[in-house]
């Protein structure tokens, strides 16, 4: 019957999108991960065409679908290994990270305080992922004590400024706190930071 509703009844928009969320939630509950992508895509492509008759909630709506939507790129990013020789597979693994991110970035763009957080708090971990697995990155064979020496120092000269940059990022939550800004991946961004940084997460606090 909600199918029939959004076929036949495309507007009120409003009500149109409140009945793909619920068709959202019922697939959920099915455990019909294929049919909730379907909705979470109708949701954002609906908001997206309301023009004027778009509202606070529809566009809550179709933020959080895009943040359920973004986490695929997320897992994508993740699952690729930085393996030797590095060149071929760091480039993957920054392509994934730039398609992560502008994932991100559009969740962000609705302005809506508890996606913002979710979605700073991700896309900052994504940065913290790749200098990590920099670092933690296979090395080339046969190297000398030396040689292994100097590529090491190598990887954390690309390594650290990509992990300033998930201190940059994970700051920005944590700053939303003075706002009266503070849910869970505010809180994460805090407690990351704290591993990142915690000489100035301290001063912070101290503040």
């Amino acid at each position: 019957m909600l199918e029939l509703f959004v076929e036949h009844y495309p507007s009120p928009i409003p009500d149109a999108i409140e009945a793909r969320e619920r068709l959202r939630q019922l697939a959920v509950k099915a455990a019909n991960s294929e049919r909730a992508t379907y909705w979470q895509r109708e949701i954002v492509r609906a908001d997206a065409s309301a023009g004027a008759a778009r509202t606070d909630r529809t566009r809550f709506l179709a933020a959080q679908a895009k943040l359920a939507l973004a986490e695929p790129s997320r897992d994508a990013f993740r699952a690729i290994h930085l393996l030797a020789p590095l060149k071929k597979t760091l480039a993957e693994k920054k392509q994934a990270l730039e398609t992560a991110v502008q994932n991100y970035n559009e969740v962000i763009g609705y302005q809506v305080a508890q996606t913002t957080t979710a979605a700073t708090y991700e896309k900052a971990e994504l940065y913290r992922t790749l200098a990590h697995d920099l670092l933690a990155s296979e090395r080339p064979k046969k190297l000398s004590a030396e040689e292994r020496d100097q590529y090491d120092s190598l990887l954390e000269e690309q390594a650290d400024p990509i992990e300033e940059q998930s201190i940059k990022i994970h700051e920005v939550n944590t700053q939303l706190a003075r706002d009266g800004v503070y849910d869970e991946s505010v809180r994460k961004s805090f407690q990351a930071l704290a591993e990142l940084s915690p000489r100035p997460l301290r001063q912070e606090r101290a503040q």
